[in-house]
């Protein structure tokens, strides 16, 4: 089941915004007063869709999910990323240090920072990469969350303990393998004839001729 977050939004940007829009209205009313109203007008239009576009954009469509097995991150339109929760290896409210890559998908100070490892399929490698958040429901949202990192663990033990019963039975087919081998390669081993010398005088030997008459 998914649970969707939208993002707290600060007290300046609303008043940011609410002031943006009351210039957009200001330019249309100046307007009708002055005699280059094409630029004036052009000037509106353009706030307008730099309003529609990105600005509304940006406040109504950054949210966060909780999804069954991952973390789902939506800042329009920089940010969408989905983070496996056995990928998550902090959470926490403290800044991330300067030197670290962190991506901002927040529109508030009070925010949680999530560290979490970045595979590469190629280099078989992995990186650790943070990026801020800011649920509205920060309480609700932290519950939630652990519920799906325990779930998480719960998954990760299982597929661990799958893991490695099928190395124990790889492991056990190969000694077994390995040990018919042996026993084949034993069989169709030469077989060492020893060949002793025989001194002359230490054994005699008499030859009966078959052709001599009784």
């Amino acid at each position: 089941m998914k649970t969707k977050f939208k993002s707290k939004i600060s007290p300046a940007i609303y008043v940011a915004l609410v002031i943006y829009h009351l210039l957009i209205v200001g330019i249309f009313v100046s307007s009708y007063f002055l005699y280059y109203k094409g630029l004036t007008n052009s000037l509106g239009a353009f706030l307008i869709v730099v309003d529609v576009v990105f600005l509304l954009p940006l406040i109504f469509k950054t949210y966060y999910v909780l999804e069954d097995k991952t973390l789902f991150i939506h800042q329009w339109p920089f940010i969408r990323i989905r983070i496996g929760y056995g990928n998550i290896f902090e959470i926490d409210n403290k800044p991330v240090e300067k030197n670290k890559k962190v991506k901002r998908a927040t529109l508030s100070n009070e925010k949680l920072v999530i560290g979490y490892y970045k595979y590469s399929a190629e280099d078989k490698t992995k990186e650790e990469r943070y990026v801020e958040i800011s649920p509205a429901e920060m309480d609700l949202f932290l519950i939630k969350m652990g519920g799906h990192f325990k779930r998480a663990r719960e998954i990760a033990a299982k597929l661990e303990e799958e893991h490695k019963q099928r190395n124990e039975e790889h492991f056990r087919k190969k000694a077994l393998a390995d040990k018919a081998r042996q026993e084949k390669e034993e069989q169709n081993k030469p077989v060492d004839v020893v060949v002793k010398a025989v001194k002359k005088g230490e054994v005699k030997t008499s030859v009966e001729d078959e052709n001599t008459e009784e």
